[in-house]
Order: C-alpha cells, then sequence, then structure tokens
C-alpha cells in the first residue's frame, strides 16, 4: 500500500518558515501527504503570529500539505490529529510528553512543542515545531520559566532521524482517524488542560474557570467562577494553567 503522509518529502537547510514554503508547493500541486522537513528556519511562527525560535540542529520543523475529504468546519480537527501525532512520537522516545489545549505539547511543566494549521486553496497544511536539543540557555529569557526540550527534560539524547519517522508515521495515522471522526476520546486522554483550573485570556477580558470538556468542533468548555459553562474557540483566546504555563502536578 502506497504511503499517505510522507509519501514525497523535501529536506532543506533552512527555509523561512516551512509552513510558507509548503503552501507554495500546495499552490503548485504537491500532493497529499508531501512533507517539508527544516534544520532551521528564519522566520518559524506558532499561532497568533508568535514567533517560534528554530535555530539549526536544535529541533525538528515540518510542514505537512494534506488534502482532506473533511469539509472547512471540520478541517480544525486537524490541529488536535497533529497535536496527538507529536505526544505519540515523543512518547514512543520515552519522553512522557502532553498535550495542552489547543495545540502544544509539555513535558514536566515546559512547552515542547507547537502546530500551526493554516488553509492554502483547497489544502490545509499542518506545521510541527519539536524542541529537541535546547538547553535553557538556547531559550529567549522571556521564555526560560516555560519552554523546554525533549533533551534538556529527559536527560536522554535523542535521534533526530528516527523522530522525524515517528512524526511522520504517526501524523498519517491520527489524520486518518481525525477524518473518520474518531479523535476526541484520544485527545481527552492525552490533554492536561481538561479537568484543571485555566485562565482564558481574550482580547477584551480575562477570566478563570475550570476547563470542563471540549465539543464536538474542539472547542473548550469552561465553566466560570460565576457558574457559568462558557465556549471557548482556540483562534480566540489563550489558555493557561493557573500554576504557570501549565500545572506540573498533573504531568
Amino acid at each position: 500500500m502506497q504511503r499517505r503522509m510522507g509519501c514525497v518529502v523535501r529536506h532543506e537547510a533552512e527555509v523561512d518558515s516551512t509552513n510558507r514554503q509548503a503552501r507554495l508547493w500546495a499552490r503548485e500541486g504537491a500532493p497529499d501527504g508531501a512533507v517539508v522537513v527544516a534544520a532551521r528556519q528564519t522566520a518559524g511562527r506558532g499561532r497568533m503570529q508568535r514567533k517560534w525560535e528554530s535555530p539549526a540542529g536544535t529541533g525538528l520543523y515540518l510542514s505537512a500539505v494534506v488534502r482532506s475529504p473533511l469539509p472547512p468546519e471540520k478541517l480544525p480537527c486537524l490541529t488536535f490529529a497533529a497535536a496527538m501525532a507529536a505526544c505519540d512520537a515523543c512518547r514512543a522516545l520515552g519522553a512522557r510528553a502532553a498535550v495542552k489545549w489547543p495545540n502544544d505539547l509539555v513535558l514536566e511543566g515546559r512547552k515542547i512543542a507547537g502546530i500551526l494549521l493554516e488553509r492554502e486553496g483547497d489544502a490545509a497544511v499542518i506545521g510541527i515545531g519539536v524542541n529537541v536539543r535546547q538547553r535553557l540557555c538556547d531559550f529567549p529569557e522571556e521564555l526560560r520559566e516555560k519552554a523546554g526540550s525533549l533533551e534538556m527534560l529527559t536527560g536522554r539524547p535523542v535521534d533526530l532521524s528516527a523522530l522525524e519517522r515517528g512524526l511522520i508515521d504517526a501524523l498519517g495515522n491520527r489524520v486518518a482517524q481525525a477524518e473518520r471522526g474518531e479523535w476526541r476520546d484520544d485527545y481527552r486522554a492525552m490533554c492536561k488542560t481538561l479537568g484543571a483550573p485555566v485562565r482564558v485570556i481574550a482580547a477584551d477580558e480575562t477570566f478563570e474557570g475550570t476547563a470542563e470538556e471540549m465539543d464536538e468542533t474542539g472547542a473548550l468548555l469552561v465553566r466560570d467562577k460565576t457558574g457559568t459553562l462558557r465556549r471557548v474557540l482556540a483562534g480566540d483566546v489563550s489558555v493557561r494553567g493557573l500554576m504557570g504555563y501549565v500545572d506540573r502536578d498533573r504531568a
């Protein structure tokens, strides 16, 4: 059977952004499952246009073109599929990673990976960045309280090629699962945010509550201090654990 995800892979020494290169490739007709991998990004991006630090040789930076049969309103579930795939790949290497809703991976209370989903015509582009070899001093000062890497937090060397292969395989499996509509139970099991006290930070307000559940679209349902259940959309807000980036005692 022909491999879907990673059917063709471009390896680059340096790009501005793997997502931008994958989007350009998608415009040119890149097949479903095409992947761009870069050793370094000069303009890596995260959600809400945040910069993603991408030094050479320290992380895994890849983007996949997905031509999914999902209707447009269900494409956001690919973010959750990608987060689970990254979690699968890290756990296969012995790192007990978990997911912070909606799109970050955490280990020992620190962010080690992020997901960025974008549209390009009739395709979706899934970008995944994993911190692998950074030391604490490699992160900008403002990130040193909440960022980490696989090697820094596990104390074990990581084979970047093995992580890449594992992530591409897991992404293929998780995208197929999402297209069947079977992603929610596994995501709940991997997600540290559910059941935790959170602070929701939106453009016009900030409130605290408990993250109780996710609905079928992936929106977070938060019970605020007044007892009201509020529906929180990933594109509109940031969610933080009340004890820091994410609550360490829930690892």
